[in-house]
């Protein structure tokens, strides 16, 4: 009988143990929470965290997309007043003061023009030759 009390103390001990293990585990535990829920809450939420970079990213987008429209607008601009408007009438001066010559005497010019210059086909069709081009001997009268 003195040993079954003795186990039976033992155990008893061994409860209460256990008890207090498990409620300091169960502290630290949440401690250990806490700080991981902080750590986290500062990454998405704070000065330099995901949410701030998603939103500049948002921004950098649209403010990229808006200037990659603009220069598309500027290019498209620029190649209407290269190809469209070159001046008008033939044999004299176009707008903004390129010469326009016809495409006989164009033809006949060996080392190329000396400034950028307009060239009338037959059809008034107007070409724009870049300074230092020249139009080939063996070219056609027209531009299709």
């Amino acid at each position: 009988m003195k040993k079954e009390k003795v186990l039976a103390r033992y155990l008893e001990k061994g409860k209460n143990k256990e008890r207090g293990i498990t409620l300091v585990a169960l502290v630290i535990t949440i401690i250990i929470l806490i700080i991981l829920a902080t750590v986290t809450i500062n990454f998405a939420f704070g000065n330099n965290g995901l949410i701030q970079r998603a939103e500049d990213a948002r921004d950098y987008y649209a403010n990229d997309t808006s200037y990659t429209d603009e220069s598309i607008t500027n290019v498209e601009s620029y190649l209407d007043e290269i190809i469209n408007g070159v001046g008008s009438g033939s044999g004299g001066s176009g707008e903004d003061g390129i010469p326009e010559i016809p495409m006989s005497e164009a033809k006949g010019q060996d080392d190329g023009f000396t400034e950028k210059t307009i060239v009338v086909d037959n059809q008034n069709n107007k070409i724009v030759v870049p300074e230092g081009f020249k139009i080939a001997d063996d070219s056609g009268d027209t531009v299709q």
